[in-house]
């Protein structure tokens, strides 16, 4: 079991954090004990406020766009078109066929890993926490999408700007606009303080030099996930895609092995079995 080296942490309200650090390193234990989710050994820690945490892999309801935003909260007109635009969303909702009254499918089946961030940032933002919990949110888009989330979300004039943010991270060039960086290596965590810079003054555009690199941009609509995948149709502002399926195919070899792991002879009895009730009826 994977366990943080004792640690002493203090965040204050409004601070943006980076955490940094290899893989294994104990960057997503860190956030699960700050949401008291890891076993605590010794010691005690306190979390003053709400917590909106999006995880790697998001939740996604089969539900319709604005209903997966929305998450169970009143309809804010103003508030909504916000969310929409902080998280690049805007140019996908218009793609979609039904627009935001779109469903977009069980597990967002129809939308891509970097569709799927966005939701789930914007339904955590929707929600209006005071503390932010961002598990490495900014590696399933692109250089373009990337530096929009961190201008209109993230940075110190993004509409969290007010809001204690806690970010995963592989992007270094992210960590100057942070108030404070975690880094991690082996469970062990050691701390830094800076005074965050503006983004302007840190972040260039870094789209010329992603050229020819494929990622997850601020637009696309649905992603089809096999090219065969059924014709779309949309009723009364219902629109799913049921994507077709392989079916596994099995080579003889497969099937040879599979008949010498049951045994001859329990495949014989079962034959006679089956015989047996044929010959009954």
């Amino acid at each position: 079991m994977f366990q943080l080296q004792p640690l002493q942490l203090t965040i204050k309200h409004g601070e943006f954090i980076t955490v940094v650090g290899r893989i294994g390193s104990g960057k997503s234990s860190l956030l699960s004990a700050i949401c008291g989710e890891m076993p605590l050994a010794s010691g005690g820690g306190c979390v003053y406020g709400s917590i909106g945490y999006v995880s790697q892999k998001p939740w996604i309801m089969n539900a319709t766009f604005r209903d997966n935003v929305l998450f169970g909260n009143a309809y804010d007109k103003q508030k909504y078109s916000r969310v929409i635009a902080a998280c690049a969303l805007v140019s996908d909702i218009e793609q979609l066929p039904a627009k935001d009254a779109t469903e977009i499918g069980p597990k967002g089946v129809n939308l891509s890993g970097g569709q799927k961030a966005r939701l789930a940032l914007a339904r955590a933002i929707y929600n209006n926490a005071n503390i932010y919990i961002l598990d490495d949110i900014l590696s399933a888009v692109d250089a373009h999408v990337e530096r929009h989330l961190i201008e209109h979300v993230l940075a110190g004039n993004g509409i969290l700007r007010d809001k204690t943010r806690i970010l995963v991270t592989h992007a270094e060039h992210v960590v100057p606009l942070s108030n404070c960086t975690f880094r991690l290596n082996d469970g062990q965590v050691s701390i830094s303080h800076q005074d965050a810079i503006e983004f302007h003054s840190i972040v260039t555009d870094r789209a010329s030099s992603s050229n020819g690199i494929s990622g997850d941009g601020a637009s696309g609509g649905l992603q089809s996930n096999n090219a065969n995948a059924t014709t779309p149709e949309c009723a009364n502002g219902a629109f799913t895609i049921a994507p077709e399926f392989d079916v596994p195919q099995f080579s003889h070899g497969m099937l040879w092995k599979y008949l010498r792991f049951c045994g001859f002879g329990l495949i014989a009895l079962m034959l006679a079995i089956e015989a047996g009730q044929c010959a009954t009826k």
